[in-house]
């Protein structure tokens, strides 16, 4: 499954509304202007044009497909992720730093 960051400099409720009708139960709301999306085979044009990035129907917005990644966030986070078939690189979730 191929997962996928939308980014976008301010809110914008087309967006939102695109990604919620678009990828009804396949998305994780991160912030208001960020949001995961899976996706079996999508390419990030695609993922654009069924959102109407493409066409700018929804903003400002940045589409990228995750490969390799890490971070400090929730575990809500990591599990959405891990549900989605995709293995984080070392997913840490506040409160679990670890000195080295």
């Amino acid at each position: 499954m191929a997962v996928f960051a939308v980014i976008a400099p301010e809110p914008d409720p087309r967006l939102e509304e695109a990604v919620t009708r678009e990828f009804e139960g396949r998305y994780f709301r991160i912030a208001p202007t960020q949001f995961l999306l899976s996706s079996p085979r999508a390419t990030t044009s695609q993922v654009a044009d069924r959102l109407g990035a493409s066409a700018g129907k929804v903003g400002r917005v940045l589409i990228l497909r995750l490969g390799n990644f890490t971070g400090w966030h929730s575990s809500d986070l990591w599990e959405w992720i891990a549900a989605q078939n995709v293995a984080p690189s070392s997913p840490t979730e506040p409160g679990d730093e670890t000195d080295e």
